[in-house]
């Protein structure tokens, strides 16, 4: 997420795939990449933010069809408390799934405590090319999210121990920091815009690879990806 985030202060040399959470984040990362050609702007609304922005659905639906990816969706039944939302969540959601599954753009998607009815939802509409965001568990899912065809982003949390890097095939996978607030949250500090040089370097250590030649890895997941 660029949303806090100016131009000036973008690194060079970095491609910035950004996520949006609601009608004014999509209008901020969208201006950052008209004038960016290094930011891939994501269009969506985040589970957190549906209840309050589900009205926004059809301009922005209209706005991800436009662009080329579409994110970040999904449900989070763990950070947010409100049950009173949960209607919400899964109308957006299901929004959203069902233009990418008529579109063919790929989906960003955030999944905390909505695992297993995301990954029935995501059999449903067969979706096979979702990219799950900083998957944290539980990984026995993995598996079947792997046989459906989806790729993975490790985040912050591989400087605190997880393992979840281990059960994701090198050819799946991509690193993240879910600026700004993955970075500091995990360890600490001032959030910065080039902090994933240090999740591919981190990543790149506990998989024995360069981080050179990891990016080389995701840039191929990428293209893959975006097929």
């Amino acid at each position: 997420h660029l949303d806090g985030a100016s131009g000036e202060e973008l690194s060079p040399g970095i491609l910035y795939f950004a996520s949006s959470l609601d009608g004014g984040s999509w209008r901020h990362t969208r201006k950052l990449a008209r004038g960016n050609r290094a930011v891939v702007p994501l269009c969506g609304i985040h589970p957190m933010k549906a209840a309050g922005a589900e009205g926004e659905l059809p301009f922005l639906k209209g706005e991800a069809g436009e662009y080329g990816l579409i994110g970040e969706i999904g449900l989070d039944f763990l950070w947010v408390e409100d049950r009173t939302g949960d209607g919400a969540q899964r109308r957006v959601f299901r929004e959203f799934l069902a233009l990418s599954s008529a579109t063919g753009k790929p989906p960003t998607i955030h999944t905390k405590g909505g695992e297993r009815e995301i990954l029935e939802t995501l059999r449903e509409f067969s979706l096979g090319n979702a990219l799950i965001h900083w998957y944290s568990g539980p990984e026995e899912l993995i598996p079947p999210y792997l046989e459906l065809g989806c790729y993975f982003t490790v985040g912050p949390d591989v400087f605190s121990g997880s393992e979840v890097w281990r059960h994701i095939p090198k050819d799946r996978l991509f690193c993240e920091t879910d600026y700004p607030t993955g970075m500091p949250w995990i360890c600490g500090g001032e959030a910065r815009t080039d902090d994933i040089v240090r999740v591919y370097e981190r990543t790149g250590e506990l998989l024995g690879l360069a981080p050179e030649r990891l990016a080389e890895l995701t840039k191929e997941n990428l293209v893959r990806w975006l097929a």
